[in-house]
Parts: C-alpha cells; sequence; structure tokens
C-alpha cells in the first residue's frame, strides 16, 4: 500500500513538473530589476510622485516567495509565458494571427490590437483582456524600458463564470475570415517615466478557443456534477444540497478538489485540449516622452 502510494506521489510530481509555468526572458526581461507605478507595497501612489522600487524589496516578491522559495524577479507577473517560436507556431497552425501597433497622439498613448481570422471556423477571446467602457480589465501588456518594468494601474473585472451561458458570455467571437480590433489608450493604465525612454512593449497571451471547447467544457462540468453534484449534509438530513449550494454542508472532503486538480493535469478541463489555446501579439520598441500630459498619476489626480 505505502510502495503504491509513493508511485501516485511521484507520477502526481512528474505531472506537476511537466505543466509548471515557464517564464521566458524576452526582450530584456531577464535584467528586469525594477518596477514602476505603484509603491513596493502595491499601493498607487497618488500623493507624491511615482518612485522606482526595487522588485526583490516588493510585496508581490515576498508573497511569490512564499508559494515557492525557489522564485526570482523574473516570476513576478506580468511575463510572458510562451516563446517567440511557440507563438508563431501556434498562429501558423491556426490560421489566425494578432497584430500590435503603437500610436502617440495628443498625449495618449494607443495601443491598436488586431486579430486576424484567416481560418474557416470562429475563435473565441476571452474578454478578460479586451477593453470594458472604455478601460482595461487586467494588466494585458507587458512593458519595460531598460532593466525596468512598469506596473499595471488600472482595475480589475470580475466575469461570473458558473454555467456554460456564462462562459460564452465571457467571450467575443472572431468569425472564420474577419478581423477584429481595439484600441487601449496605455497611459490610462500605465505610469510611463518622465522624459524620453525606449519601450518594448508586447501583448500578454489571449486565451483563444473553438465552438468544440465549450462542448468539452460542458461535458466536464457535467461529470464532476455527476460524481459531486449532490452533497449530503448531517445537518439536513432530508435533504441534499446542490453544488452551487454545498457551502452550506460542513461534510464536504477533500475527494473531489483532489480528483478535479488531478484531472486538470492530466489536461481533461479542456485547457490544453487542441481547442484551445494561446497566442500574443509582436512586440514594438516606441520612444515616449513621458510628461504630465502622457502621467496616469496627473489624470488620476484630476478625476
Amino acid at each position: 500500500m505505502a510502495k503504491s502510494l509513493e508511485i501516485v506521489a511521484v507520477v502526481i510530481l512528474l505531472i506537476c513538473t511537466a505543466n509548471a509555468p515557464k517564464v521566458y526572458s524576452i526582450g530584456g526581461v531577464a535584467s528586469i530589476k525594477y518596477g514602476y507605478g505603484k509603491d513596493k507595497f502595491g499601493n498607487v501612489n497618488i500623493t507624491y510622485e511615482p518612485e522606482l522600487y526595487l522588485l526583490k524589496d516588493s510585496l508581490s516578491y515576498r508573497e511569490l516567495l512564499k508559494k515557492n522559495s525557489d522564485s526570482t524577479v523574473r516570476d513576478i507577473y506580468p511575463y510572458y509565458s510562451i516563446s517567440i517560436f511557440d507563438n508563431q507556431m501556434v498562429k501558423r497552425n491556426n490560421n489566425i494571427n494578432v497584430t500590435l501597433s503603437v500610436q502617440k497622439s495628443k498625449g495618449k498613448v494607443l495601443a491598436l490590437v488586431r486579430f486576424y481570422n484567416k481560418s474557416g471556423r470562429s475563435y473565441y477571446v476571452h474578454r478578460n483582456f479586451l477593453p470594458s467602457h472604455g478601460s482595461m480589465c487586467d494588466s494585458a501588456f507587458l512593458i519595460t524600458t531598460d532593466n525596468i518594468k512598469l506596473d499595471y494601474l488600472g482595475r480589475h473585472c470580475q466575469y461570473e463564470s458558473d454555467g456554460i451561458k456564462y462562459i460564452r458570455s465571457n467571450r467575443e467571437e472572431i468569425k472564420p475570415g474577419k478581423s477584429y480590433s481595439f484600441f487601449y489608450t496605455l497611459n490610462k493604465e500605465y505610469e510611463f517615466l518622465p522624459g524620453k525612454h525606449q519601450y518594448n512593449i508586447g501583448s500578454l497571451e489571449y486565451s483563444l478557443v473553438t465552438d468544440e471547447w465549450f462542448i468539452e467544457y460542458d461535458i466536464y462540468v457535467l461529470m464532476f456534477r455527476m460524481f459531486y453534484g449532490y452533497a449530503y449534509c448531517p445537518e439536513l438530513t432530508y435533504d441534499y444540497v446542490v453544488l452551487n449550494r454545498r457551502w452550506y454542508c460542513t461534510s464536504s472532503g477533500p475527494e473531489e478538489s483532489e480528483l478535479r486538480y488531478f484531472l486538470e493535469q492530466l489536461g481533461f478541463d479542456g485547457g490544453r485540449s487542441k481547442s484551445s489555446f494561446e497566442i500574443r501579439t509582436n512586440q514594438v520598441i516606441v520612444t515616449i516622452n513621458g510628461t504630465k500630459d502622457t502621467s496616469y498619476i496627473s489624470l488620476l489626480r484630476k478625476r
């Protein structure tokens, strides 16, 4: 019995190692030592001018070390999770491209992202990295200059995640043979350094899925509802509580979460199937002269 448990533990360890996220040091990211925009405690300071802070002294890094003592400052999000080579391969294999261009106009730093779907099928991109009501919803870009990484200072959007209805509504469809584009005003979400600096800007990975992915996801959810859809509660001996109300039960054990985790590591949640993939844009080099007109902090003070 003990030997069997050891074998299972080794298998799980190998799976976790194989699926551990890779941080690619592209565009000088390997030399990044400083953050700019927030303070080292992760706060946006609108009282004083923003200052550079050492990433190794930041709260983000300390939190990261608690999870993994072998972490380095390169592991602080955001970072690229797929290489340039893999990115090009995925685009070519799925007949889709996504490009980035950056323009400067009247104190605005505008990023234009355009998807080109050259395939014969629809793709769906998650809205988390798409503009919502004129603003971004998450850190959608990696912006660096020399050994400095700019902090994302914008808001975070909440999306419903329970049920296939919400899973579909959380994604924008890019129809076959069509393009889909949008603008971001980068200095509404990022603080550029004062003076002239050359920046390396690229999008983070966009999550795209096909119609088949929704079917796989539905099967996955249904499977767990069949296995664990009803949780018996000792306090309510006459009743069973369905999955989305199971927090009323004090008796729910770890079996479901352990099985779910194991199956997710094997890819049975649709996350690593052929019907889903990640791509990102090209990287652009642009010189930006940071002034009060382009300052996020100045814009924030005016609100």
